[in-house]
């Protein structure tokens, strides 16, 4: 019999979100120690040409807040009847609060400026909290296996990859560009939703924060993964790429006893473009990337003379038997159980990111960007659908279960996962007293399963053999895995937030909201 389980739930929460961009502020004064206010001060990142502007209040002190990270920028400050002060090469960090005081001097007979000034990046007042920094130098030049962002938080010292502070992964929050990428319903090994969903020539930058005091960032207990993705700039900019792994580089033995290693490999080809669409106004940047895998799943064969059982590769079931099932089975019913020796497993997977920013004017910045992830990946069958005996008859041998007899390749599953994610952020100035940024962005996820070789579902075969003792034992199984087939979950995510930023004589005040709204479809049979 079968049964067909359905449930749907809907709900909201308050949740956690991420930061998407740098600040600068400072003190501006003269070379008596009084402060200037008044003062015009003027970022520009030089690779886009993208301004912002503020003024100096009565304490003389500015705000420039919702820049891009990265640079360089160059900083102007201006007074009537000083000489104007220039900074160049500034490089702002993810969520970065840069402090840069500035001592301005008298523009009568003044041949030289020198500017004097220590900031300490770990340890300042500006700092919120213990975190990591991750830019896109360490990404380019350090190592990685698997091309994910977990090779890379695991650089926080307080992580291995996946787990902070020693916490399941399950209690983190992971953020791409201010919108909320988690894996909700908890299926799988990662937190993260769809495992890898974005490739790493399209991130900008990485921060991992574990126990912040800003109050923009909240809602986890483990940690808040926090990338953004690259923007477009003056200059146009392109990359292609490949990635290539074979048996070559996997080992075969394992103490004195040699393996037998199959054919796999892992292939990666991707490319990047950006520029700008209107110089210092519009810019464009895309990245797609296509990975296919194939990698040796099940290494078990059947014996045959010469090739007797050994426990560790070689099962008891004959080649002539496993070969008659395979082929009556196809004969009688039409349904083909695919092979029973050295199956190997595909595995693949497409990433696609598009961004543009616009450049309002100086008050005003919109983003818009969009991700899909596509992939599919081979599972073995679960170990449950081939234990179909009462508990008392079950064997508790698993060499014997898992080495000693067959399953035939249909029997695994395919499991695939499509993700559809837009963003769009505004970042406003008003005056030089307030700033705001807004996040809305909405990511649609598709989980399911399906049977092998898009044939139609066949039931699942056990066959036993019974030992000296009459104790049945698994000896082959093919058909399709019990708990696959017709199993869907649909995650559909809403994600608001709004923090409005208020710059006093004395204070910074931020208040804002955060509206995620989540839905759950789960088919499972």
């Amino acid at each position: 019999m079968l049964m067909v389980v359905a449930s749907f739930v809907i709900g909201y929460e308050a949740s956690a979100q991420g930061v998407t961009t740098a600040a600068m502020n400072g003190l501006v004064n003269d070379d008596s120690g009084e402060v200037l206010p008044g003062a015009n001060v003027v970022a520009v990142h030089e690779p886009s040409g993208t301004r912002y502007a503020a003024i100096t209040n009565i304490e003389g002190r500015y705000f420039l807040a919702n820049l891009r990270v990265g640079g360089p920028y160059t900083l102007r400050i201006s007074y009537v009847g000083y000489e104007e002060v220039v900074i160049q090469g500034l490089t702002l960090s993810l969520g970065q609060n840069l402090t840069r005081n500035i001592t301005m001097r008298s523009g009568i007979d003044l041949d030289a400026i020198e500017i004097l000034g220590k900031v300490d990046a770990t340890f300042n007042s500006d700092r919120t909290g213990a975190a990591t920094n991750i830019n896109e130098e360490a990404l380019n030049n350090l190592p990685t296996i698997s091309r994910s962002l977990n090779d890379f938080t695991r650089l926080t010292p307080q992580s291995n990859g996946t787990s902070f502070g020693g916490r399941d992964n399950r209690f983190n929050n992971y953020t791409i560009d201010g919108n909320i990428y988690n894996n909700n319903f908890g299926l799988g090994t990662s937190q993260f939703l769809g495992g890898n969903p974005i490739s790493l020539d399209v991130v900008e930058e990485v921060q991992v924060n574990l126990a912040p005091y800003d109050v923009r960032q909240g809602g986890f207990t483990g940690a808040n993964v926090n990338a953004i993705t690259k923007a477009g700039t003056n200059v146009w900019k392109g990359s292609a790429y490949t990635y290539f792994r074979n048996e070559q580089m996997t080992g075969n033995r394992i103490g004195e006893t040699r393996l037998n290693v199959n054919d796999a490999f892992t292939s990666i080809r991707g490319l990047t473009v950006g520029g700008p669409i209107i110089k210092d106004k519009l810019f464009f940047f895309a990245g797609y990337e296509k990975e296919t895998a194939d990698a040796p799943g099940d290494q078990r064969l059947a014996s045959r003379p010469g090739l007797p059982p050994d426990g560790l590769i070689v099962s008891r079931v004959p080649f002539e038997q496993a070969n008659f099932v395979r082929t009556r089975i196809r004969e009688l019913y039409g349904y083909d159980p695919g092979a029973f020796e050295n199956v190997p497993f595909e595995n693949g997977a497409e990433r696609l990111n598009v961004r543009l920013d616009y450049n309002i004017n100086t008050n005003h910045k919109l983003m818009f960007r969009y991700n899909r992830f596509s992939s599919d990946r081979t599972v073995s069958v679960n170990g449950n659908s081939i234990r179909g005996l009462p508990a008392t008859e079950r064997f508790g041998n698993t060499n014997r279960f898992g080495i000693e007899a067959l399953t035939f390749a249909n029997a695994n599953y395919l499991t695939g996962s499509d993700v559809n994610s837009y963003v769009a952020e505004l970042n406003s100035v008003f005056g030089g007293k307030f700033s705001n940024n807004l996040n809305v962005g909405f990511t649609s996820s598709f989980d399911g399963r399906r049977v092998p070789g898009g044939q139609q579902p066949f039931p699942m075969i056990e066959i036993m053999e019974p030992d000296a003792s009459g104790n049945l034992l698994y000896y082959m199984s093919l058909g399709d895995e019990l708990f696959t087939v017709g199993n869907e979950l649909q995650n559909d995510i809403i994600n608001i937030s709004n923090n409005l930023t208020y710059f006093g004589t004395k204070h910074t005040i931020t208040a804002g909201f955060n509206f995620e709204y989540m839905t759950f479809g789960n088919g499972f049979n």
